[in-house]
């Protein structure tokens, strides 16, 4: 039975990975895309942080550690652990 004062914000879901951003690394972008869609994906972008900055956002900002990097893993239980 639920408990009246436990809201469902209250209730834990189990951490799940999840896909949230689209990630493109420079340098893949310039060995393989012209620079007509290397230009496409910057216009793309800063009109992304246009509308963000209409909201009140900051333009993102992230810290990208690769899968094959020897912190990934420790990286992904350093969330898990925040989000529990």
């Amino acid at each position: 039975m639920k408990n009246k004062n436990t809201s469902s914000s209250d209730i834990k879901r189990p951490f799940r990975r999840e896909e949230r951003y689209y990630l493109l690394k420079i340098s893949d972008m310039r060995k393989y895309l012209s620079a007509e869609k290397q230009e496409v994906v910057r216009s793309i972008a800063e009109k992304l942080n246009a509308g963000r900055a209409v909201n009140g956002k900051s333009a993102l900002q992230a810290v990208v550690v690769e899968h094959d990097w020897p912190e990934y893993e420790r990286v992904w239980e350093m969330i898990q652990q925040r989000c529990e």
